[in-house]
């Protein structure tokens, strides 16, 4: 065999077992940076970003800083992605590095830190976070920061920002600003009167005063079918 021949042979072989090597470096190299052997991705599913950071823990829930954070989380809250307790928090911690006060805030479309998260932007009512087939069973810590034009719309079995809470859940320091509750009823023949969800004798959460939790909240009722509702504000 020539001495070109005998090179070009030893470097056809030596690139065949590199390259299978080097593909799997990389591939394992990814695999840990995107949180491998089990570890949670931070704020991720796969490539797409549904949380600002976050692994669902105690100690690092996921936060909520965009509106499309918020609408994730009603979206894979329902398609059964949390069948256990996962911890979830309005805003993100900015120190005075951020040119702000430290403490929590979202972001506005500048990316600049807001003590507010406005759902404006959505054209759509969002589903109820939670049903009686896939309750919540988190922990949400709204941090005192005002969820404002929020509008959500479900069936009367499941119906509110959260729809259905289990047991093991829990919901505090959470403050909507105009919510608005689309409530799609049954029944054909629905009057004002009947309507109890807001009665001070079941939960007073709803009434104005309770700023606590909502202020100028609305509740629509519609009848099955129908795209117009009789609005009831309080």
């Amino acid at each position: 065999m020539k001495k070109g021949s005998l090179i070009k042979t030893i470097l056809i072989s030596l690139i065949a077992v590199t390259t299978p090597v080097f593909a799997l470096s990389v591939t394992l190299s990814w695999f840990v940076l995107a949180g491998g052997q089990n570890e949670a991705i931070d704020g991720k599913i796969g490539l797409r970003n549904y949380f600002y950071d976050g692994d669902g823990s105690l100690g690092h829930p996921y936060e909520i800083v965009y509106p499309s954070h918020f609408y994730n989380l009603t979206r894979l809250q329902n398609l059964g992605i949390f069948p256990e307790s996962k911890h979830f928090q309005i805003g993100h911690y900015f120190d005075s590095s951020a040119g702000v006060e430290p403490g929590y805030y979202c972001l506005d479309d500048d990316q600049q830190p807001v003590k507010y998260l406005d759902m404006d932007g959505f054209s759509e009512p969002l589903l109820p976070i939670g049903e009686e087939g896939v309750p919540f069973y988190g922990d949400f810590n709204g941090n005192d920061i005002p969820v404002k034009n929020l509008t959500v719309q479900g069936y009367p079995e499941d119906i509110g920002v959260f729809g259905y809470i289990a047991c093991e859940g829990n919901v505090h320091n959470l403050i909507c600003d105009n919510l608005t509750i689309k409530s799609l009823g049954y029944n054909a023949d629905v009057q004002a009167k009947d309507n109890i969800l807001f009665s001070a004798e079941i939960d007073d959460t709803f009434d104005e005063l309770a700023d606590d939790f909502t202020k100028n909240a609305s509740l629509f009722l519609y009848t099955q079918g129908n795209t117009t509702g009789t609005e009831l504000r309080i």
